[in-house]
């Protein structure tokens, strides 16, 4: 991840990734061992603490026919020791 703007305990930043799985499966969504992955998060920090928002996507960049993909949005609270 790369945090893009940093302001005031507030940040934005996006993800790339890939990686590949040991095996496709012909009922999976992804019908792909390589897979790409996307990350755009907005955050802020406070004290020692910090929390997040995030968009993700997982697709094998139309690599096969079956390439519905994985959307997910979710959110993070983490503690700093």
């Amino acid at each position: 991840d790369v945090a893009l703007v940093h302001f005031a305990g507030i940040y934005t930043g996006i993800g790339l990734g890939a990686y590949i799985k040991s095996k496709s499966r012909d009922d999976m969504r992804v019908n792909s061992a390589f897979t790409f992955g996307e990350k755009a998060f907005l955050g802020w920090n406070f004290g020692a603490f910090s929390t997040e928002a995030y968009i993700r996507h997982f697709s094998n960049g139309s690599l096969t026919d079956k390439n519905s993909g994985h959307n997910f949005v979710g959110a993070s609270i983490s503690y700093n020791f």
